[in-house]
């Protein structure tokens, strides 16, 4: 037994420090059960086992624990299994949905894992984000911006920090950290070393961001006009329309800068929005009303009625 116990721990050790930081921690629990067992049977020889039972069995959190980290191992694989059903021979199939099991797990996954299953967390985001945004300008700096449970990045432009976080709008810094409601934010610069044959990226701190406007009021006059180009309306009410009122977006109105690409962004933000509740059909919109409620924009479309009926 004493040779099993060895053994089981220093498979315990080698899997802790090949691991990643998080996958540490579901090695360790999934193993917490059967380690605790073997250690069981071992005191259960000491000469007073009675006692000894009786405080291990106490540790029934063990059981509780083990069965959690399982489960979701388990629920993993079926979400992966489905995912990978166009993968080919089997054993393939299996070896990439450990691959996505371990990935579910690290801190930081590949490029091109997120773009394949367009799966990842807002660094992963972040991380894609800005190797597109240094290949598309190589000569502008590129930064991560990070307040506690979530990054993002952002290049400087003209001068001008602008951060793009996952969905438009793109904001500028004030607009981001009104949005997550921060005051401060550490940024870092993002440095290409050149190597042989690789390019690294590495992370340099560049100090601490604050917030120098945390006032905001939409200009919905301008939003209104730049959203009226994209969908290519002249804003003319007719009598015989409906009026459809999209579902309020909230912290929208924190967005607002002053800014060509804030508003920009923002119109689009709105379109894509118009898109999806009309499914498309916007070529129906006669005029477009945006107020401002708070820190939501209330969009009205004016629809005019479908001749096809």
């Amino acid at each position: 037994m004493t040779i099993s116990i060895a053994i089981t721990s220093s498979l315990i050790l080698w899997i802790f420090f090949k691991a990643d930081t998080l996958l540490k921690i579901i090695y360790v629990i999934l193993w917490s059960y059967p380690f605790y067992k073997l250690i069981k049977i071992q005191l259960l020889k000491t000469p007073v086992p009675h006692n000894i039972s009786l405080l291990l069995n106490f540790t029934v959190f063990n059981w509780i624990i083990f069965g959690i980290s399982l489960f979701s191992l388990i629920y993993l694989t079926v979400i992966y299994l489905s995912l990978t059903r166009q993968i080919s021979p089997l054993i393939s199939r299996i070896k990439e949905v450990v691959i996505l099991i371990k990935s579910t797990f690290k801190v930081s996954i590949p490029v091109t894992t997120i773009l394949k299953y367009k799966m990842a967390v807002c660094k992963d985001y972040a991380k894609l984000t800005a190797v597109l945004l240094y290949n598309l300008f190589p000569n502008n700096p590129v930064y991560f911006i990070s307040i506690p449970r979530h990054v993002a990045a952002g290049i400087e432009i003209n001068g001008k920090l602008y951060i793009l976080n996952q969905k438009l709008p793109v904001l500028t810094l004030d607009g981001w950290l009104r949005v997550w409601n921060r005051r401060t934010a550490i940024i870092y610069q993002l440095k290409i070393l050149d190597s042989d044959e690789t390019k690294k990226l590495k992370l340099e701190k560049h100090g601490i961001v604050k917030l120098t406007n945390p006032s905001f009021h939409a200009n919905t006059e301008k939003l209104i006009e730049e959203v009226s180009r994209l969908i290519g309306i002249n804003q003319v009410t007719q009598k015989e329309g409906s009026i459809v009122e999209l579902p309020p977006i909230p912290k929208l109105a924190k967005c607002y800068e002053d800014d060509e690409f804030v508003i920009y962004s923002m119109a689009r933000a709105i379109k894509l929005k118009l898109e999806n509740e009309l499914c498309g059909n916007v070529n129906r919109i006669t005029k477009i009303d945006i107020i401002q409620d708070e820190d939501k924009l209330i969009i009205k479309a004016h629809i005019r009625p479908d001749n096809s009926q």
